[in-house]
This record gives C-alpha cells, sequence and structure tokens, in this order.
C-alpha cells in the first residue's frame, strides 16, 4: 500500500498540471509583451529620427533649387549688362558665362589651354577638329562683336568661326587666315544676323577642315596649329 502511494507521487495531480501550465504561460506571454514592447519602441525610435532627417533634406534641396535658380538668374543679368563679356583671358575660362570649353574631332587629345593662350591643334589634313564654348546661358549678342586675338604656328593656318542658337541652327564665317604673329580680330555679325537668332546664342566654335557646312573645303595644312587669347564679345559704341 505504501508502495503504490508512492508510486502515484510520482506523477503530478491535475492542480499542479494546471498550476505548472499557468507558470509557463504568463512566462511566455510576459516575455512576448517584452519584444512587441521593444520592437514598438525601436520603430518609435527610427520614425523619430527619419521623420526630421527627411524634413531638413527637402528643406536643403528647396533651398539649394532656390540659391541655384536665383543665382544663375543674377548671372544672366550680370553678363547681359556687361560692355565687355570675357569668355577666356590669362590662361582661365569665365565660369559665370561659360558653362564647359571643350576640344572634339581630332583637337581632342592634341589641343589644351596654357597659362596664357588656347592651343587649338588638327593635326589630320581634311580631318574634323573644332574647339566649342558652350555658354552657361544663351547671350543676346545683338550689338555685340566678337574680339579676340589669335596668330598661327607658322601662318597661313585658316579656320571657320560658327555660332549656334538656340534652336540650334548655325551660321558660319568662313576662312579666317591666320598670320604668324599675334593678330586682333574683331568679327562684325551684322552679316549672319538672318540666319541665327543672335539674341540667342548658345555656343561659340573654331573649326579647321572641311566639315561639309563649309562652301569650300579648307585645304588646312597637316598638324594645324591655332593660337587664341583675349576672347571677348564687345557692345559696340560708347552708349550700346
Amino acid at each position: 500500500m505504501a508502495k503504490t502511494i508512492e508510486s502515484l507521487r510520482r506523477f503530478p495531480t491535475k492542480e499542479e498540471i494546471l498550476f505548472q501550465d499557468h507558470i509557463v504561460d504568463t512566462y511566455f506571454y510576459k516575455k512576448t509583451r517584452k519584444k512587441n514592447k521593444n520592437l514598438k519602441y525601436s520603430l518609435k525610435k527610427v520614425l523619430f529620427l527619419a521623420v526630421p532627417a527627411a524634413v531638413a533634406t527637402a528643406a536643403l534641396a528647396l533651398i539649394l533649387t532656390f540659391f541655384h535658380e536665383h543665382y544663375a538668374s543674377f548671372l544672366k543679368t550680370k553678363v547681359a549688362k556687361s560692355r565687355v563679356i570675357l569668355l577666356f583671358k590669362n590662361g582661365s575660362v569665365n565660369n559665370e558665362a561659360v558653362r564647359r570649353l571643350e576640344f572634339r574631332g581630332n583637337a581632342r587629345g592634341s589641343s589644351m589651354i596654357t597659362h596664357d593662350a588656347i592651343v587649338f591643334n588638327n593635326p589630320k589634313k581634311y580631318g574634323w577638329a573644332d574647339m566649342a564654348v558652350n555658354f552657361r546661358f544663351p547671350i543676346d549678342m545683338n550689338g555685340r562683336e566678337i574680339l579676340f586675338s589669335v596668330k598661327g604656328r607658322t601662318g597661313g593656318e585658316r579656320i571657320d568661326l560658327i555660332l549656334r542658337d538656340g534652336a540650334s541652327r548655325s551660321a558660319r564665317i568662313n576662312g579666317l587666315c591666320m598670320a604668324s604673329g599675334w593678330r586682333t580680330e574683331t568679327i562684325n555679325l551684322d552679316g549672319i544676323k538672318n540666319d541665327v537668332d543672335l539674341s540667342s546664342i548658345t555656343q561659340l566654335r573654331l573649326e579647321s577642315a572641311y566639315t561639309g557646312e563649309s562652301a569650300d573645303k579648307i585645304d588646312s595644312p597637316i598638324d594645324l596649329t591655332v593660337y587664341v587669347k583675349d576672347l571677348q564679345l564687345t557692345k559696340r559704341g560708347k552708349d550700346s
């Protein structure tokens, strides 16, 4: 009888089972609830940090856009009112008016900007090469002339000067012949005012050799080298 009672004691009673189940349920419920609480806290923390950061980023973008637009408008007005618009001088490109100066075609890799001049080179006879001055914004060239100093390495080199407007129409001034010493060229634009919109010029470029646009094939010597400095746009007359 004592052994039977002892054996029965090895098995938990119904009350003991229920009590153990209650402890387990309570323990795991609290653990799960704690995790959920930590997760909610983490999400709140992330939102607390992310929302101000997003607002600050958006505000900064608006400020930068506002500044960029007004600065561009300021530069455009400043350039338009200038009697002389410098494009290149003393080895520096005027970034207030020029977005980019680039060498293209055969001029790429062999042309350069030195401390005082642009060295425009075309090493291939009849090969296309140009130096393009892309303006930051369209420039009104009505009443203006293009003025620059130029020379050839040997003399006799010939280049074309081209203007392009906002509608991508181009006008060409053919056959500028170089001397071996520095010479100042003043280009009057009245002759091309019917070919392009002079109030909206977006690019000025120098070209050498035949491109298909020129009326005459230019017999450029092999390894044409032209030096350009003090490139500017000037208003005609004192009161212009």
